[in-house]
């Protein structure tokens, strides 16, 4: 990474030179790469899901500063030499990509998680779960991720099943192999090495969510829900179209290694004072910066500013939800005034958010008929607790 742009080098023969584009393999197995790398979008697996997800590793836990973005286009190859490997069992590009990046913070490992479902998606029922895929019915799961000691690496292949421990000596890697599903492998790297690893996927069942998110297709329609803790996410299957598989976020702000919604550029803002007070500082193209502090009430009139300006923009928010994830406030503070004005009939629903406070919509008589009749049935129809 240079100045924000992704260089790329070849190292050879203890040499190292920029190339203009990534080569792997022999000439053909490279021209199937390139196709696959190139091609409009990746094919999905028929009735199946697919998921990458990939982060830098916090170093001395502590994020480098600025944050290292991870290019589109090396997750793009990474999810091409996957995709490459399982279309064939010819081995003329290797299976596992190790990708590092080298910055002025130096070298760093991106961890990824590849996972395929099983081809089953038409059988789950709305609001379903999805499980992780299996060797038996089709599915298939890598995992390369830095070791928490940053003395080497491991990876986890789902359809081996078993992975592999790289730790680095002065004379080379040691290297150690261990067979079994998720739950063996885990075990018998703590017994043998004495070290911790964490897989995505696996038999033991996720920790308890905090938060919600809905991932929107491209026609607005949602297809998935996201639950997350602070080290797991589990997804539930809402809607079955083409569009629905279509659906790739460049960030999925959940699970290991994700990070809060960045600012704009030029911007940050940092709470202080015990949770007081909101520090904010803009900087312009020369440099120069100007900070100010804000209570909470000078945040709510500066929230409540932005959103009359960006309601004037010519730029309008989309009548439905576009393509993306958008979280979901859990359980939030409810009121209700019907016919406030002569003027404007109907119910004004009132939602309270926990960032955004509250927020006021006014549903005229036949939206707030049919929202009513929606919410009646819903009661009917869902089981007692």
């Amino acid at each position: 990474m240079e100045d924000g742009t992704a260089l790329l080098y070849k190292i050879a023969d203890g040499e190292a030179h920029m190339v203009p584009a990534l080569y792997l393999g022999d000439a053909e197995a490279h021209e199937a790469f390139q196709a696959i790398r190139h091609s409009a979008e990746i094919d999905h697996a028929p009735d199946s899901m697919h998921l990458l997800m990939s982060w830098v590793p916090n170093e001395g836990g502590v994020e480098p500063d600025p944050p290292i973005g991870i290019p589109k286009m090396l997750t793009a190859s990474v999810k091409a030499m996957q995709t490459l490997f399982v279309r064939t069992s010819e081995r003329g590009v290797g299976g596992v990509a190790i990708p590092f990046m080298l910055s002025s913070h130096g070298p760093q490992l991106l961890n990824y998680v590849y996972t395929v479902t099983d081809p089953l998606t038409r059988e789950l029922p709305y609001g379903t779960v999805v499980p992780h895929g299996t060797a038996e019915r089709g599915g298939y799961g890598i995992s390369v991720s830095q070791l928490s000691e940053k003395d080497g690496l491991f990876v986890y292949w789902l359809q081996r099943p078993g992975g592999t421990v790289f730790i680095r000596r002065d004379a080379g890697d040691d290297v150690y192999n261990f067979e079994g599903r998720p739950r063996d492998f885990v075990q018998a790297v703590k017994r043998e090495l004495d070290r911790d690893v964490s897989l995505f996927f696996g038999e033991a069942g996720p920790t308890q969510p905090h938060s919600l998110r809905l991932m929107f297709d491209e026609n607005g329609a949602a297809c998935l829900a996201v639950a997350s803790s602070d080290v797991d996410f589990t997804l539930s299957w809402l809607n079955m179209s083409e569009d629905s598989f279509r659906t790739a976020p460049f960030s999925l702000p959940v699970g290991i290694g994700t990070e809060q919604a960045a600012p704009p550029a030029g911007f940050k803002g940092t709470v202080i004072d015990e949770g007081a007070t909101l520090s904010l500082s803009a900087e312009d193209v020369n440099g120069k910066s100007v900070e100010m502090s804000l209570a909470a009430t000078d945040v709510d009139l500066l929230i409540r500013h932005l959103a009359q300006l960006r309601a004037a923009m010519t730029d309008k928010v989309p009548i439905v939800p576009d393509s993306g994830v958008y979280p979901v406030s859990l359980d939030p503070a409810w009121r209700t005034n019907p016919n406030l004005h002569p003027a404007f009939p109907g119910v004004c629903l009132g939602l309270r958010d926990d960032g955004l406070g509250w927020q006021m919509y006014l549903l005229p008589p036949d939206e707030a008929r049919a929202l009513g009749e929606y919410l009646v049935g819903y009661e009917k129809a869902s089981p007692q607790t």
